[in-house]
């Protein structure tokens, strides 16, 4: 492979780079508005154009236009860039990266060949042929917008906003002869004019993408907190570039509920401890250690999340200057996580365990809390654990001799957490708990399968606010009930009859589809944190290529 610092301008060729990146996938990039949803540039081999330098260095760079046709000081984000080489057919000025000359080849063309690269009247086209003859298997356009202004300013119309349907035409003709070689062509810009490349987010490109340069990510607990650790680490795998394991004690509870996935070190102790030594970032549920891997552990960059009270959570890790993240819960505006950052619990909505289902012509009301706790009077150790169990079935119980409900419910027994979805899955009505003001997973669950949402938030202001802030919502998608008036309160609903609750559900889910999106949490609150945590822990938030 050619040493591409040491080379200079005369030693490299566009030959040189045919294959170099075979079977990669590769982030072309425009300078378009869209550009900075690509938080973490570092993690892709990409190639852009002109002056992307503004925003980050690209691997490659592709300039067809001279110093003077750059206006506005763009040329100087040029000069200064850092990239490993420049592709153009121009004779340029020397500038700190080696250049490579090719010649154009034909306008509107699809293949580079014979030293010759095919052009059409906007950059990112070069360099998305570029790609192709890298030996790209997946490669995604961002930033190729065609819509007013550049990411970097107000710039006005698009010079080239006049000729989209020629531009989508050649895209067209690209992505065909991408097709027919095996590649992948896509649009990762919600924005972008374009039509004729299938539109794919980032975090669903991201996978692909995944390089030495990924971290190794582990998600760590001494017990299954409702199974959160390894939805989180799906989550990352699904959505971002990163690798990441669960590695628990056991993905069950003693009375028989479990969540499965992961490692577990009562069962592969050497596995647990080669994945613990492998990783990069080590996320700490509610902060506790096992003893036989505080070694392992000692040093390595972290990130406390808490689940619970602060007395059921270990500190000693944020103490040491580590991150401390909070679920977005009751627990996030508890003053004793001041300082902590909160974040939303993870859902993997794409799933298809977590898609929704088809309703019976019945309406079914769906309550499967994690506890038979009643209520507990404030200030109480255990206040937050209240879920009103007793009260919430005697109002079920009365509903259901005055209408044909089907009642899903753990008055009966305990489920498994498969059967507790499940039994959402089929509802059109799932209650959370109306005592606290606050909400758990079972109200995320309820979105997810686009079931009407009851629950006590807005009971305590700061949580409601809290949610809507990590939300980034206006309003809130769930049902407020409170016990003294949850009977009334369901009556209303289930009056209402299964097709309207079904379509009042259908849009439960597309509120968890806009506002809960996992590649959007991960860009505002982990990724900020695991940066935090690498530079706490002396690491570099890039590996080498």
């Amino acid at each position: 492979m050619v040493d591409l610092m040491s080379a200079g301008p005369s030693t490299l060729t566009l030959e040189a780079f045919e294959g170099r990146h075979a079977g990669a996938s590769i982030v072309v990039c425009g300078c378009g508005v869209s550009l900075p949803l690509l938080a973490e540039p570092q993690q892709y081999v990409t190639i852009g154009v002109n002056d992307v330098g503004r925003l980050f260095t690209p691997d490659y760079l592709v300039v067809l236009n001279m110093p003077r046709q750059f206006t506005g000081g763009r040329w100087e984000h040029v000069e200064r860039s850092d990239a490993q080489v420049l592709f153009t057919h121009l004779r340029l000025p020397d500038l700190r990266m080696p250049q490579v000359r090719f010649a154009l080849g034909k306008r509107g063309g699809v293949t580079v060949a014979g030293g010759t690269v095919p052009y059409t009247r906007n950059s990112p086209y070069v360099a998305a042929c570029l790609a192709v003859f890298m030996g790209a298997r997946r490669i995604g356009l961002l930033g190729v917008d065609f819509t007013d202004h550049h990411f970097f300013e107000a710039t006005g119309r698009h010079s080239l906003a006049r000729e989209l349907r020629q531009i989508d035409a050649e895209y067209a003709a690209l992505r065909a002869e991408c097709e027919r070689r095996g590649v992948e062509l896509v649009n990762l810009s919600p924005m972008s004019r374009l039509t004729a490349l299938p539109r794919v987010s980032i975090g669903e490109f991201a996978p692909s993408a995944r390089s030495s340069r990924s971290l190794n990510i582990v998600s760590y607990a001494t017990t299954p907190v409702a199974g959160v650790p390894d939805v989180l680490s799906r989550c990352i795998e699904a959505r971002t570039p990163h690798r990441c394991t669960t590695v628990w004690a056991t993905a069950g509870y003693s009375n028989g509920v479990r969540f499965g996935g992961g490692v577990e070190w009562t069962r592969a102790p050497s596995e647990a401890e080669d994945r613990l030594a492998e990783a990069d970032v080590v996320v700490v549920h509610n902060g506790r250690v096992a003893p036989r891997h505080a070694r392992i552990l000692a040093g390595k960059p972290t990130l406390t999340l808490a689940h619970n009270y602060k007395w059921n959570v270990d500190d000693r890790l944020v103490s040491a200057g580590f991150p401390g993240l909070v679920v977005a819960q009751y627990q996030g505006t508890l003053p004793e996580f001041a300082g902590w950052t909160p974040v939303p619990n993870p859902v993997p909505a794409w799933e298809a365990d977590w898609a929704p289902a088809p309703r019976g012509d019945r309406v079914t009301v769906a309550y499967t809390p994690s506890g038979r706790h009643e209520r507990y009077p404030p200030g109480h150790r255990l206040y937050w654990h209240g879920k009103g169990f007793l009260t919430t079935m005697r109002a079920l119980e009365r509903l259901a001799t005055r209408y044909p409900l089907e009642l899903a419910t753990t008055a009966r027994a305990q489920v498994s957490h498969a059967e507790s979805l499940a039994m959402k899955r089929r509802a059109h009505i799932v209650i959370d708990e109306c005592v606290t003001g606050s909400y758990h997973r079972n109200s995320l669950e309820g979105l997810a399968y686009g079931c009407v949402t009851v629950n006590g938030l807005g009971l305590v202001p700061e949580i409601e606010r809290l949610f809507l802030d990590v939300a980034g919502a206006g309003a809130s998608p769930f049902v407020r009930g409170e016990l003294g008036t949850l009977e009334d309160v369901l009556e209303g609903l289930v009056s209402l009859g299964p097709s309207e609750l079904h379509a009042r559900g259908q849009a439960s889910r597309a509120w968890l589809d806009d506002h809960w999106s996992f590649e959007a949490q991960w860009r505002r609150f982990w990724l900020p944190a695991v940066h935090r945590a690498l530079e706490h822990g002396g690491r570099s938030s890039r590996r080498a290529a």
